[in-house]
């Protein structure tokens, strides 16, 4: 028996992995067996990188959620992105999207309201916004600290990156993200309820 590890370092995270491998009397099937492991490492490797990626939440746009502290020690949360290809998100999920301000950078909020749904605006221009169909409305969990919705009106699905699934750093924060909208938010049955 033959301990083998690797590691790895992502968004200033070191992760480390051992496998155990039989190794055989005969050099010809351990080889087999590790260039099979090496092989399946590596197209685990290219399916997590396309289907998830790990992002450092900076800021305080949604505190008190993420980032409770407000200490430099960020939260890194696990973003899935597979969730997402169809443009399929809830309200209440956390979502990493790019910026409609500036498209070089990405920026995560809540989902507050999804198409055809009827908004209570916090300062936008119109006080009730219909969200128009390919489009939803995203708001920082603190609103006084950020720019979302209601600086710059419904987001196209087309700029969602991911879905924030999981809190994974620091450990002691470690926790699944489950979907939940902040007292007060989420869409109205009319446009004239208030």
């Amino acid at each position: 028996m033959c301990e083998l590890c690797f590691a790895t370092n992502s968004c200033g995270l070191s992760l480390q992995c051992c496998v155990f491998v039989n190794v055989s009397p005969d050099v010809n099937d351990t080889v087999e067996t590790l260039s099979t492991l090496q092989f399946g490492s590596s197209i685990r490797q290219v399916a997590l990188g396309k289907a998830t990626k790990n992002i450092r939440v900076e800021g305080a746009s949604m505190q008190p959620f993420l980032n409770p502290d407000g200490r430099s020690d960020c939260d890194v949360v696990l973003l899935n992105r597979w969730s997402v290809r169809n443009y399929q998100v809830q309200r209440g999920d956390i979502v990493s999207v790019l910026s409609p301000k500036n498209p070089q950078q990405k920026i995560i909020k809540r989902v507050i309201g999804l198409e055809g749904d009827f908004i209570r605006t916090l300062g936008y221009k119109n006080r009730y916004v219909r969200v128009p169909d390919g489009h939803f409305w995203i708001e920082g969990d603190h609103h006084g600290h950020s720019l979302d919705s209601n600086s710059f009106g419904p987001v196209s699905v087309g700029l969602l990156h991911g879905r924030a699934s999981h809190i994974i750093w620091p450990p002691n924060r470690w926790q699944q993200i489950k979907p939940s909208l902040p007292p007060n938010r989420g869409p109205l049955d009319t446009e004239e309820e208030d």
